[in-house]
């Protein structure tokens, strides 16, 4: 009889040790305190002058951030709050219909917070739960043909010019807090110079940029996931020197290599140049320029430079 009443106690108590074990932390308690931020441009963000995008509703025009607002150049808005040990604690999106979008107020318990914003077009993501097997804490753009991908490869679309971050670290103490938010770009700018006349009969140049970025850290924009994406030059012209493309890339993390091709549309290939090592800096223009169909005076291959003016400053230039 003992011996089934010590049997009973025991499991008694691994099912009670048990339950409670599983039960699911609480939630921290206390005295909660309001912060608010106001989302902005920061200082002389700088025109876009890319002409691919401009096809895609990107405006062509320098930010004035004197009289411009965020939704005159974005449609979505993110804010992802993570506490002291890197959980996420909020996650709110505005889109740019709404009546307060640019404005964020919260509540938020005593503590340091890691605070994210991200602003971008409409189809910009930013999935913090890897929702539908997609990446965890990562933006990227989804939902929409790019004509700059493959038909047959599984990537996500390239990143627009008008996608804006900003990190920053906060303590909220035993009071209330308002915060200005200035955001930059969070991608980088390439523009090639081909300084040598497009030779007669070519009908199609393309610069491809095979490993950028196709979804970014939300921490710390490294890349998360990539793609190879393509661009065309528009306007070829025949006889012309110093055309000019401009492409917006996202990896700032690795070094790329750029190859420009120049057919006849079909078989007949004019030029095909790689320039390997490439690097980007975020909300800067990498400058490629050279002579793609002849060696040129100088016998130099392409020319590789940055343009912090982009954000608006001088070019970082590469020559080919």
């Amino acid at each position: 009889m003992k011996r089934i009443l010590y049997s009973i106690v025991a499991v008694s108590m691994i099912f009670f040790s048990c339950s409670k074990h599983n039960n699911p932390t609480p939630p921290p308690t206390g005295k909660k305190y309001t912060v608010k931020f106001n989302v902005g441009f920061s200082q002389s963000i700088g025109p876009i002058t890319n002409s691919i995008t401009k096809t895609s509703g990107i405006k062509t025009d320098a930010i004035d951030t004197a009289t411009d607002t965020l939704k005159n150049y974005t449609g979505i808005l993110y804010y992802v709050v993570f506490d002291s040990n890197q959980h996420i604690v909020r996650n709110i999106s505005q889109k740019a219909a709404d009546a307060d979008y640019g404005t964020i107020t919260d509540q938020l318990l005593p503590g340091t917070y890691t605070v994210l914003f991200a602003a971008g077009e409409a189809h910009l993501k930013a999935d913090v739960y890897g929702s539908a097997g997609q990446l965890t804490n990562a933006f990227y753009y989804e939902g929409f043909t790019s004509p700059y991908v493959n038909p047959n490869d599984n990537f996500f679309p390239p990143f627009f010019a008008n996608t804006f971050y900003k990190k920053m670290s906060i303590t909220v103490g035993n009071s209330n807090a308002n915060y200005s938010v200035n955001l930059d770009r969070m991608v980088a700018q390439l523009e090639v110079v081909v300084q040598d006349a497009i030779p007669a009969g070519a009908k199609d140049l393309t610069i491809y940029v095979p490993g950028d970025a196709s979804a970014l850290a939300m921490l710390d924009l490294t890349v998360a996931n990539t793609g190879n994406y393509f661009y065309p030059f528009t306007g070829l012209t025949a006889g012309v020197t110093n055309t000019i493309e401009f492409v917006t890339v996202a990896n700032t993390s690795t070094p790329l290599n750029i190859e420009l091709k120049c057919t006849d549309g079909a078989s007949t290939v004019f030029a095909d140049k790689t320039i390997t090592g490439v690097t980007f800096k975020t909300g800067s223009t990498t400058v490629l320029t050279g002579n793609l169909f002849s060696a040129g005076t100088t016998g130099q291959g392409f020319n590789v430079t940055y343009d912090p003016t982009w954000n608006v400053g001088t070019p970082t230039t590469i020559h080919f």
